[in-house]
């Protein structure tokens, strides 16, 4: 089911895929791949600009702060979304948790980070 629906996601169909990875998630609660289920579930839902939705998952998916590939990205996409919601506050605060928990992450995520943290007005 995993491999199904990131494979939707490859082809563009984001409808299929938020549908795919919806069905995992909630399938699957305690499975190892369900945190990063839960980032590309993030990633259809932040498509079509559900935020709250999409901030929501990615919450799931930075639980206990992966050392995974996808794992600072998610993290950014999670200030992201706070910041579209004007939940300032949380999205510095998670900015903060981005800089400490993941300070090998590549440039182009540390500089999503910094355009995020500029946009929230973070200190």
């Amino acid at each position: 089911a995993f491999a199904e629906a990131r494979q939707l996601m490859l082809n563009g169909d984001y409808d299929a895929a938020e549908r795919a990875w919806r069905t995992f998630v909630t399938d699957n609660p305690s499975h190892p791949k369900t945190p990063e289920a839960q980032y590309w579930f993030g990633k259809t839902l932040a498509a079509r600009s559900a935020h709250a939705e999409a901030a929501a998952a990615y919450i799931g998916a930075v639980r206990g702060w992966p050392q995974t590939g996808w794992g600072a990205d998610a993290a950014v996409e999670l200030a992201r979304e706070l910041t579209a919601l004007k939940k300032l506050p949380e999205a510095c605060q998670t900015l903060g948790e981005f800089s400490r928990r993941y300070p090998k992450a590549n440039a182009a995520v540390k500089s999503r980070a910094a355009a995020t943290r500029t946009q929230a007005k973070c200190a």
